[in-house]
This record gives C-alpha cells, structure tokens and sequence, in this order.
C-alpha cells in the first residue's frame, strides 16, 4: 500500500497591532496606569474606566480578532488538500472492500469448507519476487509471484491469478492504477486451487454445461454468465472457467467425503402447526426408512425407529417431529465431521507431494 505522504505548512501572520503598541503617543503613559488601575476595582468600575479612555491599548482586541479572522481562514484553505485527499482514501478503501472475488466466492469456498489447518509444507522466503514491491503496475500482473512443482511438473502462479484468488482484480486496483501485491495467503490458495484442478484433470472428473448452470444458481443465484461478470468486474470466459473449476472440485470433493455437498443440516420444526405438517416434516427426514407405498416402516434398523416406534404419519405430532429432528441433526453432524476430516486428509496428502515457493525471486 502507498503511504500518503505528510504535508506539513507553517501559517504565520504578522500581528497588525503589534506596530501600533511600539508608536509614542503623549497618552501611552496614562493609558497604561489607567489599565493598572482597572485590574485593582470592582468589575463595573473596571469597565467604566477602560470606556472613558480611547487609547491604542483599547483598540488591541478589535486588531487581534481581525488576525485570527485571518489566521482561520487561510488555516482552513491549507486544510482543503487534506481533506480532499482524505475524502479519496475513504472512496479507495470502500472500492476495494465492497465485495469478495469471484473465486473467493465459489472455489476458495467449496475448498476450505470442510478443510482445517494445512500440513506445514510451504517453503517461504524472506522477500517477495519483482524486488521486494508492494504495488504492481498493469503490465506486471501476468509476472509470476508463486511458483509450484507437483507429479515432477514446474508451474508458475501469476499475480494476476493471486489477486483473483484473494480481493479480487477489482478490488486490487488502486486510484493511481497500480495493484496490490497478492498477499502470502493469496498466492497459496491460487496454488491449492491449481493442484486440485490437476487432481480433477488426473481422475477424469468432466463438467457439463448442465452441471455448470446447476452450480451457478446454486453458489450465486444467477446463470447469467454476463451478469455475474459485471458484477465482479470480469469477462464472461473467466467466469465461465472460475465455475467450471470449482463445480470440478465439488465433485471431487463429493467423490473423496462420499456425501452429497447439496445436502444442508435439517431446520428444527414450529410449534403449533397441524399434523399434516409434521406429518411431511418427518417423512421428509426419515426418508428411505420409510415405505410411501405401504405406508410403514421400509427397515427397522435405523435410529429414527427407537424414537418413533407405532408412529402414525396422519397422526403426527410435534414432539415426534422434534424428535426426529434431534435424531437428523446427530446424523448430519457425525456425517460432516467424518466428510471433513477425509478432505482434510486428502488435500493435506496431495499437498506434501508438491513443492511450493514464493516470496523468494522465482523468475
């Protein structure tokens, strides 16, 4: 980040009543012992005195009123900058936080949603690539910053590939056109994304077109590709790939937990509503445990049939729905705890098989 620079001025006036004090009048002399006299009176005699006496020492304050008039005004003038150049800053720092990236968005997010903390693996450097900068210009963004070798592969990450993974390009850009330099943890989380694409390529997960509008509208709400790319200040290709990569790793992810990533933790019932209600709410729940057609239980060897033995569905209750909540929510948690911990493992093992180095000049 470019520090503002300090802009210091020194404002000095010249005190217009400081002339009038020097000159000598016969009066001086008087108007001095009347204004020792004041001091030594009760407040009303004071100001009767100094009103009855029209000397240079009574027009003083008039003087300096009209310097400080002075004074303020060309104060407040040299302030106009820096209050500017304040106002500019503000506009800068809300520009660049107004919104994640794109794929901090849908990719870094299907990635870390189950991970924990990553096997230390990472070779860090004491400075940064392109000679230590902190800003890049535009012509610099497509200069590697990270570099990673995985299966015996060299593969340089660019800063421009960083940035996307981090604030975002946008978000980057700075009023004077310069970018930031993509932090340490913008440049790894490229690096992961990049290596686990690799494993998608390597195991012959494909996306259809399909899939990648059943994604979008899932993650963003949108299958308007162009929409979304002038939302986060994209080309529509990009977007279009950013989807792709991170529907890929979603199904990799599904493949390697064995659960389905659609699938969201169960919502506790309201109280006060009719059987019918409960009765879809618990069927919902319950779901291949039980037989729609017969209407009873398709197996008795699950948790939710202790729990609700001689469950009637016209006859819902409640409390049986509760309780099949309570049931459901246990099995979703030991569900998305054994889910995490196979990702983290994976991801963590792949990893130590990959070389990674930034921070250090790799061009």
């Amino acid at each position: 980040m470019t520090q503002a620079k300090k802009i210091t001025k020194t404002l000095s006036s010249k005190n217009a009543s400081a002339k009038a004090g020097t000159k000598s009048r016969p009066t001086a002399k008087k108007a001095s012992t009347a204004k020792k006299t004041a001091t030594k009176v009760p407040a009303a005699s004071a100001k009767k005195s100094v009103t009855v006496k029209t000397t240079p020492a009574a027009k003083k304050p008039a003087a300096k009123t009209e310097t400080r008039k002075a004074t303020t005004a060309k104060a407040s003038k040299a302030l106009e900058p820096k209050a500017a150049a304040s106002e500019k800053k503000k506009a800068d720092e809300k520009k660049q936080t107004r919104k994640v990236s794109l794929v901090a968005t849908i990719i870094t997010g299907v990635i870390c949603a189950f991970l924990g903390v990553l096997l230390g693996f990472y070779s860090l450097g004491s400075g940064f690539a392109l000679g230590g900068k902190t800003t890049l210009s535009e012509g610099e963004l497509n200069s590697p910053v990270g570099m990673y070798i995985y299966k015996g592969v060299p593969n340089f990450i660019s800063a421009r590939e960083a940035l996307e993974s981090g604030e975002g390009l946008t978000n980057a850009k700075k009023s004077d056109g310069t970018y930031d330099y993509p932090s340490a943890d913008a440049i790894l989380a490229s690096i992961r994304t990049a290596v686990l694409n690799s494993e998608v390529t390597a195991r012959g997960i494909t996306i259809t077109d399909e899939e990648m509008k059943d994604y979008a509208q899932a993650q963003l709400g949108s299958t308007d590709y162009g929409q979304i790319a002038n939302s986060y200040g994209l080309d529509e290709e990009s977007v279009q790939n950013y989807i792709r990569q991170a529907a890929g790793i979603n199904k990799l992810k599904e493949e390697i937990t064995g659960i389905d990533l659609s699938e969201t933790a169960p919502v506790a019932p309201e109280g006060g509503k009719d059987a019918a209600t409960y009765k879809d709410y618990i069927l919902n729940l319950l779901g291949s445990n039980w037989n729609a057609e017969t209407n009873s239980w398709a197996n008795t060897d699950n948790a939710f049939y202790e729990s609700l033995q001689g469950f009637n569905p016209d006859q819902a209750t409640y409390d049986q729905a509760l309780a099949a909540f309570n049931i459901a929510s246990q099995q979703y948690s030991t569900s998305s705890t054994s889910a995490a911990q196979s990702w983290n493992d994976f991801v963590n093992e792949i990893l130590m098989n990959c070389q990674v180095r930034i921070g250090e000049a790799i061009m």
